[in-house]
């Protein structure tokens, strides 16, 4: 479309320019027979006046060089004329092929498929990223550099001039009064901020903390768990009723089975290598019993009531407690 312009501008300059010629064509016949009157009456009052004066053989000489002037400009003006046909058939044919081309790109453009489920950008409000600040905060400058990237792709910018000009009003208070001294900077010529990527590294430099790793390793240090290890473990394995509160107690009361039967099997083989580890305790989910291993144990803990589970591990009271005082307690 845009190469097109120039083409169809110059030929709507022939056009007019023709249009001209035959306007100039259509008077001519005319002018042509005025000439032709004027000549004849001319001739007439030379025919009359030289008859008395004896030079009708000049005036008739000059007639015939008239008539041959005459039919010379006539054969000038027919093959100017049909130059001019010509060429005006050469640029209607050019416009038309213009028109064609114009009609099948907006008749594509019109037809075209979004391939991939992509919408044009035009036809997307794309918000705005947040302004920075200047807080010397790692997470906010660096949140602040993602959207100013998301932002650029997403409105397909892609020179460096307008993403340098575009971040920079982004910026505000102590940000924006660092950016306007280094515009300063920039115009006597100390300095040259002219791509995103210089930018990025300037803004790092300015608002990023030196001791972002030491205060991040600080504060891992200073973690403390202040709650209670059991009810950390229960939330661990999501006990959420009174059955799942038995599973746990369950597998803890298996976990106690395994490690006295490994104690006494260790004590029954005193040349047993030290070294040597036990296997593992299964873990939550990961019991491979089958169902008649567990029918005993649940059976008593249907029939038996809450009295003999407690009996049987001590960690089941804390279960039931633990049930009881969050999840019953938020139920209601």
């Amino acid at each position: 479309m845009s190469l097109a312009n120039p083409s169809g501008k110059a030929q709507r300059d022939r056009l007019v320019e023709l249009e001209e010629h035959m306007l100039y064509l259509a008077e001519v016949p005319d002018f042509i027979r005025f000439l032709e009157s004027r000549l004849e009456e001319i001739a007439e009052k030379l025919v009359q006046s030289m008859r008395s004066s004896g030079f009708v053989a000049h005036i008739e000489e000059r007639v015939n060089e008239l008539d041959s002037s005459q039919k010379m400009l006539l054969k000038i003006i027919t093959g100017m004329s049909e130059d001019f046909r010509a060429t005006l058939d050469v640029v209607r044919n050019e416009i038309e092929d213009v028109n064609i081309g114009i009609n099948l790109t907006m008749r594509a453009m019109a037809n075209q498929v979004l391939v991939g489920g992509a919408v044009p950008v035009t036809k997307v409000k794309v918000p705005e990223p947040k302004p920075f600040c200047g807080v010397k905060d790692a997470k906010a400058l660096e949140n602040f550099i993602f959207d100013l990237e998301q932002y650029f792709k997403a409105t397909n910018i892609v020179t460096e001039e307008a993403k340098v000009t575009l971040a920079t009003m982004h910026l505000c208070e102590d940000a924006k009064l660092w950016w306007r001294s280094r515009y300063m900077d920039i115009q006597k010529g100390r300095c040259t901020i002219n791509t995103w990527d210089v930018l990025k590294k300037e803004l790092r430099s300015q608002f990023f903390p030196k001791n972002v790793e030491i205060l991040t390793r600080q504060k891992l240090h200073d973690l403390k768990h202040t709650g209670n290890i059991q009810e950390s473990k229960l939330y661990e394995q999501r006990v959420e009723d009174l059955t799942s509160a038995y599973a746990a107690a369950e597998w803890l009361f298996d976990l106690t089975s395994d490690s006295q039967d490994v104690r006494r099997h260790q004590s029954s083989s005193p040349g047993r290598n030290r070294n040597s580890h036990p296997s593992r305790p299964k873990v939550v989910g990961g019991d491979k019993r089958s169902s008649k291993d567990r029918r005993p144990y649940q059976s008593n803990t249907e029939t038996r009531g809450e009295g003999r589970i407690n009996e049987a591990h001590p960690s089941v009271p804390s279960v039931v407690s633990y049930v009881r005082g969050h999840i019953w307690q938020e139920n209601v």
